[in-house]
C-alpha cells in the first residue's frame, strides 16, 4: 500500500489555512493598537487580549511572520497588511542591546508601553 497517495489532497490544507487565517485575523484587527490580542475564539472569532493586558513577542512575531507567507500563499494582501503593521511597531520599541522586550502590554488606548526586559 502507497501511503503517500492515501491522505488528503494538498489543497485541503490551504483551505484549512486560509480558514484559520480569515478567523485569527481578528486578532490583529479587534486590537486598537499595532499589537494584536493574544486570546482569540475560533468559533467566532472574536479577539480579546489576555487578562494582564500583555502579548508575547515570540508569539506575536511569528503569526506577522505567518500571516505574510500567508500572503503571498493565496495572492491576498490583507494578512501581510496586518502583518507588517507589528514589524513596524517593533522597530520603534526601545530595546536592549538590540533586544525588544519579552512581553508586550497593549494598552486600551492606541499608545502600547514596552514591558519586561
Amino acid at each position: 500500500m502507497n501511503l503517500a497517495n492515501s491522505g488528503p489532497k494538498p489543497t485541503i490544507y490551504l483551505e484549512i489555512a486560509k480558514n484559520l487565517a480569515d478567523r485569527l485575523l481578528s486578532a490583529f484587527t479587534s486590537s486598537p493598537t499595532p499589537i494584536l490580542y493574544s486570546d482569540v475564539l475560533l468559533k467566532n472569532s472574536s479577539a480579546h487580549p489576555a487578562s494582564n493586558l500583555l502579548s508575547s513577542t515570540s508569539e506575536v512575531s511569528t503569526l506577522q511572520l505567518e500571516f505574510n507567507y500567508l500572503s503571498a500563499i493565496f495572492g491576498d494582501p490583507k494578512y501581510k497588511t496586518e502583518g507588517m503593521k507589528v514589524f513596524a511597531h517593533f522597530k520603534t520599541l526601545p530595546k536592549v542591546e538590540g533586544l525588544v522586550p519579552i512581553y508586550i502590554r497593549i494598552a486600551l488606548t492606541s499608545a502600547v508601553t514596552s514591558f519586561c526586559f
